[in-house]
């Protein structure tokens, strides 16, 4: 009995490290630039606002929406430099406070 229960023990053990997600890298252009040009471009041509900042080990993150176009455009900057790393039209807000 003891030796049936170390193996089911075992397998489930197996079967779990065996069930984690496959991670894939991906490449995709991006359009950057110096942070000014970005973030006053979007704002110009597009109308979005910013509307979310974070901040990440090495870099900054912000998105900017239109509510009325319900554009968005996510970007990712520095001191130096700024990518949009993303964007879209369509957009639902999915919380209204801050998350702590």
């Amino acid at each position: 009995m003891r030796k049936s229960a170390v193996a089911m023990i075992l397998t489930l053990t197996s079967l779990v490290s065996s069930a984690q997600p496959n991670i894939y890298e991906n490449s995709k252009p991006v359009v950057c630039s110096d942070v000014k040009t970005i973030i006053e471009g979007l704002s110009d041509q597009y109308n979005e606002q910013p509307f979310w900042n974070g901040i990440g080990e090495d870099t900054k993150y912000i998105l900017l929406v239109n509510p009325k176009t319900m554009t968005w455009s996510m970007v990712e900057y520095n001191n130096k430099i700024a990518c949009i790393i993303g964007t879209g039209k369509g957009s639902k807000q999915i919380f209204s406070r801050p998350i702590v």
